[in-house]
Parts: structure tokens; sequence; C-alpha cells
């Protein structure tokens, strides 16, 4: 057996070596540095610091809020009422609320002159076509098929006889189903 002599100089490994302990050393006194100033952050304003407080008067505070009780009253001149959702109302043609005669008739124009909410239409069918298409693919497939077909042997052919008829009918039907599974 033969001993395996060194290709070159160990001075470059030592090097290396030395170049990574260096590294290694700067990115921990990087993190540490990073670590304290971050706590440094963290530290209270002062010995004595107390948070301000603030109580809200009872008119501002909500129906829900555990000081109050009851909800606060409506100003006067009745200004103010609660919120009541109208769910109920017009969803379609909502300018109709304002009968205006004038308003009715622009909007009666904006929607089949208008090409960008047509562009915009067509761009949302589209989006709804192709998810339908991706959709599609979670679905069995299934297709078949029903051929029929007559046929005659000439009377000049070899396998003429008069004896049997001379007319064949073929009839096939044929069907597949098919699934991929997904994953």
């Amino acid at each position: 057996m033969s001993a395996r002599k060194p290709v070159g100089p160990a001075v470059p490994y030592v090097a290396k070596t030395a170049e990574r302990k260096c590294l290694v050393t700067s990115l921990s006194l990087a993190l540490s540095c990073t670590v304290l100033v971050a706590l440094t952050g963290c530290k209270p304003v002062g010995p004595n610091y107390a948070r301000p407080g603030y109580d809200a008067p009872a008119a501002y505070k909500e129906a829900g809020a555990t000081t109050v009780l009851v909800p606060p009253p409506a100003p006067s001149g009745g200004a103010w009422h609660p919120a009541s959702p109208s769910d109920g109302m017009l969803r379609g043609k909502w300018w109709e609320i304002y009968h205006d005669a004038q308003l009715n008739q622009l909007e009666e124009h904006i929607v089949p002159e208008n090409l960008t909410l047509r562009q915009a239409m067509e761009a949302y069918l589209a989006a709804h076509d192709q998810v339908t298409a991706a959709r599609s693919a979670l679905f069995p497939t299934f297709s078949g098929n029903a051929a029929t077909s007559r046929g005659q042997a000439s009377v000049n052919g070899l396998s003429y006889s008069p004896s049997r008829p001379n007319s064949n009918s073929d009839f096939s039907i044929s069907g597949t189903a098919s699934r991929e599974p997904y994953f």
C-alpha cells in the first residue's frame, strides 16, 4: 500500500479556517448587538410610569359596554336614530327610488351601450366558464355509441348462394366510463 501524499501546501486550508472563524465571530457579534437593541426598546419609560386613564362620557358609550346599562338618549330634534338594515330595498334598479325620469332613462341606456361594463361581464362569464371546465374534471366521464350497418352479398361474388339469404345486418352498442382519481 502506498501512503497518500499531500497535493499542495496546508497554508490555504489554515487561511480558510481563519476566515470562517472571523466570519462566525462577526455574525455572532452582529446578532448580539441586534438582540441588545431589540431588548432595549422593551424598557419601560420610567420607574414610576403610570398609564393615563380616560373615562368617556355616558353619551358616547355603546349599549354593550359593561359600565353603561341603557343606551344614550336620541339627540334633540330627532336627527339620530338606530341603524335599520335595508335588506328589503331594490337591488337591481336601485335608482328608481329617486323617481327621476331622466335618471331612469340614462340608466337604461348605460347598460347596453357601455362597452366597459360589457367587457367586464364577458370577462366574468369567461372566468365562470373556466371554473366550470376545471370543476368538470372532478366528475366521471361517460360516453356511448350505437351503430348499425346493412350489407348485401353480390350475386357475382364467391360467397353467393341462392339457398342462403344474401343480406345481413350488424348492430353494435358500446360505452365507456372513466374517472381519474385526484389526491
